[in-house]
């Protein structure tokens, strides 16, 4: 039986208030869904953000992103700027709540129309969208479709019907997207699970304070390096040939190294290439790593701090509920209100609204108790497992993007020295030195002993 087909009732609500320590939690169905609501290769996203153009005049002048792809449901195609990606996620936010929904690039509203500073954005809200392609339940939620798909600009009136949304309805919904989780344990070693990872996370956040110091000096020294060494080589080695190791030899083009006639233009290209390894700076990309690994904490921290808002909730309901309760007994006990008795309201008709106040009361806090449960589940048996999960391969797809830029910059570097290596002039010289060396072995081997007469 579909879920959706078996909404909450309050044989539900029963069910669950009787359970008390170690609960199963009841409000799953036993049996799975069809399908995985996780991407997988029979299930691929394609979408890319591109062509990012600026619109409009100032002081109102934007970019705007084209949206492409396709999905199960055929090709779509869009534009959408900034601030409605950034929509879009606090939807998602707001309707998902204790999932954990990847993280946007942050806002910047000074120089946000520099050409260096629009790719990096349209990477960012690219990588945004792919990562959503690979949880299917968010990709395909009506909302996100809508973004994808509306042609209209104003997109913020287009999902304005989705920013109500009833308890009920997450309820429902988490029933089918998560069956997976029917029969899980709900206790305090669940609970915990959920405090000790976010107090890791909170931790993690600490120590990149430092590393942000470190990692920007790390790649402003790297650049130096390599623009310095381009400069050295063609100021400080060449002029010395020029002007200084020319006069030595009689102005014998011959003799030159760096400035040879005949190797300056080879040299020149080489030393072109190291200088194009400050843009192919493998701290900067660990760096950048970095950055991405903090928004995505802070992204998870968020989903945590749903948990907490709906517990915040319950605990406010139920505190309506007793006080409601409380006043109840005092008008059973004789006791009635200023209100009820300017109003000329009987006991009996009093009790009856106060009544009706506490069942509606009971059914949201009754909700709120199971959604908040239901987010606690999901949250420790779901989100966490697959944050963590995730983290190891990026990790060493990270560390191996680093290594092979290092390869291509000191491949570089070798190609250089190697034609430096290849010189006459250099290869003359080492000749020389070798023969001087083995000279001077022979000049310290052991005097032949002399027979005594």
């Amino acid at each position: 039986m579909n879920c959706l087909d078996n909404p909450l009732n309050p044989r539900d609500i029963s069910v669950y208030s009787s359970i008390k320590g170690n609960a199963v939690y009841p409000f799953w169905d036993a049996t799975p869904s069809s399908g995985s609501f996780y991407a997988n290769p029979l299930q691929n996203v394609v979408i890319h953000v591109s062509d990012p153009i600026i619109e409009g005049e100032m002081p109102n002048r934007h970019i705007t992103y084209s949206i492409k792809g396709n999905d199960m449901e055929g090709d779509f195609e869009t534009k959408r700027r900034y601030s409605d990606f950034d929509k879009i996620r606090a939807l998602l936010v707001l309707r998902w709540p204790g999932c954990y929904i990847p993280p946007l690039p942050p806002k910047k509203t000074i120089n946000n129309l520099d050409t260096a500073f629009v790719e990096d954005r349209r990477k960012a809200l690219e990588d945004f969208c792919e990562k959503l392609a690979g949880i299917l339940f968010l990709h395909y939620s009506e909302e996100y479709q809508l973004f994808l798909r509306s042609e209209r600009a104003d997109i913020e009136k287009v999902l304005q019907k989705y920013h109500v949304i009833s308890y009920e309805e997450i309820i429902v919904r988490y029933k089918k997207i998560f069956p997976h989780l029917a029969g899980k344990e709900l206790n305090n070693e669940t609970v915990l699970k959920i405090a000790s990872f976010r107090t890791f996370l909170k931790g993690i956040q600490e120590s990149f304070i430092p590393f942000k110091r470190v990692s920007r000096e790390a790649i402003e020294a790297r650049k130096a390096f390599y623009e310095g060494f381009a400069e050295f080589h063609q100021v400080a080695c060449e002029e010395y040939e020029k002007n200084v190791l020319s006069e030595y030899h009689d102005q014998k083009d011959g003799v030159f190294v760096f400035s040879n006639s005949k190797n300056t233009n080879r040299f020149q290209e080489k030393l072109e290439k190291i200088k194009e390894a400050t843009n192919n700076n493998s701290i900067e990309h660990l760096c950048e790593w970095i950055k991405s690994e903090k928004d995505e904490i802070d992204a998870f921290l968020e989903a945590i701090a749903q948990r907490d808002k709906y517990d915040a909730s319950k605990n406010k309901v139920q505190e309506k509920q007793s006080l409601l309760n409380m006043e109840i007994q005092n008008i059973i006990g004789g006791k009635s209100s200023i209100k009820s008795m300017i109003l000329g309201k009987s006991k009996e008709d009093e009790v009856a609204v106060l009544d009706k106040q506490l069942a509606e009361c009971s059914v949201e806090a009754e909700r709120l108790t199971i959604l908040h449960d239901m987010i606690t589940l999901i949250l420790a048996y779901n989100e966490i497992e697959k944050f963590k999960n995730g983290k190891k391969e990026k990790y060493y797809q990270i560390v191996k993007v680093a290594a092979t830029k290092e390869k291509e910059n000191l491949k570089k570097m070798i190609e250089y020295w190697d034609d430096i290596m290849n010189n006459e002039n250099v290869k003359t010289a080492e000749t020389i030195r070798i023969d001087k060396i083995e000279g001077e072995k022979g000049d310290h081997k052991s005097p032949k002993k002399i027979k005594p007469l």
